[in-house]
């Protein structure tokens, strides 16, 4: 039996697919979200609760340039879920968690991509890690697609 078979993805990591997937499909649907967002900052803090900021880098500009990419963004088909990518994001959560490395993914409207994996772990600096791998299209080594 491949690794493949043998994953069993979280509900954290199913919902991570589950909302590319909404964002990707009906794209518009986000904008009260990111609305609501904006609304929610001071300066580079945004307020997560009563007493509770969370310090950003960019600011609101970082919400308003998601609002425009957004508002000008056509509908994508949607991801399928690939568990043999998901070992390949869990292999890479666990080479990165341990060494405090990082990297982004700006990938979930590529057109081209057709199946992604997904993993969370531990990261040494951060505590938690999401991984995402994206492809147009994987075959195991069984020569199944995913």
């Amino acid at each position: 039996m491949n690794s493949a078979q043998t994953i069993i993805l979280s509900p954290l990591e199913l919902r991570v697919i589950e909302e590319m997937n909404k964002v990707r499909t009906t794209p518009r649907s986000y904008l009260p979200l990111l609305n609501n967002w904006k609304q929610r900052f001071s300066g580079n803090q945004v307020k997560l609760s009563q007493q509770v900021f969370l310090r950003t880098i960019e600011g609101v500009n970082a919400v308003d340039e998601a609002i425009d990419f957004i508002q000008s963004t056509r509908p994508l088909s949607p991801l399928k879920l690939s568990l043999g990518m998901s070992q390949a994001a869990k292999d890479h959560v666990r080479d990165q968690g341990e060494t405090g490395n990082i990297g982004h993914r700006n990938n979930i409207f590529n057109s081209a991509f057709q199946v992604a994996g997904v993993a969370f772990g531990y990261h040494i600096q951060y505590r938690n890690m999401c991984v995402i791998t994206y492809a147009g299209g994987y075959k195991t080594a069984a020569g199944r697609r995913e």
